[in-house]
């Protein structure tokens, strides 16, 4: 169990069951090259549409996730913080003061906010696709147990019992285990 919780189908290959540990290893390494070509995606988007921002509106590099979209929504610096002083939110005025911005067609404008938004979107898969190998994780290793206890069962029989006072059919099942 412990194994396949390491590396998903190695406990499954110990055990002898090559086409178990085949599926896991698969699903782990598709999983893998897909959660670091989206994230690799993603950040060449991201250069993408900084560089497009710095050349059209000529935005300074910020690291703050929060300026990307902020200048994506407005216009020039200041429609920003008209927006922010016009809903009376004078924490926001002046944030951006030392990295201004101007685009010079609003057409630009959403060309960048569509760019931005497909580098979002791409981060966002490579996150379920971490969440996909940490699951992949969790079942081989559940599995891996299950497969050496199913080594531990001598017998199983399963038979139907009739019972006639409420008209039902009730299952028995017998499991003998070797300990």
């Amino acid at each position: 169990m412990v194994k396949s919780a390491i590396l998903p189908g190695w406990g499954e290959a110990v055990q002898g069951y090559s086409k178990s540990s085949r599926l896991f290893i698969i699903n782990e390494s598709l999983m893998l090259l897909g959660c670091i070509g989206l994230y690799s995606l993603s950040e060449l988007e991201t250069l993408k549409y900084r560089s497009f921002a710095a050349e059209f509106a000529g935005a300074n590099s910020n690291k703050q996730h929060r300026y990307w979209v902020d200048i994506g929504n407005f216009n020039s610096i200041d429609d920003y913080d008209a927006e922010y002083l016009r809903l009376r939110r004078h924490e926001n005025v002046g944030k951006w003061a030392d990295y201004p911005w101007q685009w010079d067609t609003v057409a630009q404008r959403i060309k960048f906010e569509s760019m931005r938004i497909k580098s979002d979107e791409m981060s966002l898969a490579g996150q379920f696709f971490i969440g996909g190998i940490i699951l992949n994780h969790i079942v081989s290793a559940i599995d891996a147990l299950y497969l050496s206890k199913l080594k531990n069962i001598e017998s199983l029989s399963v038979r139907p019992i009739w019972l006639e006072f409420d008209q039902t059919v009730s299952w028995q099942v017998n499991i003998s285990l070797a300990l």
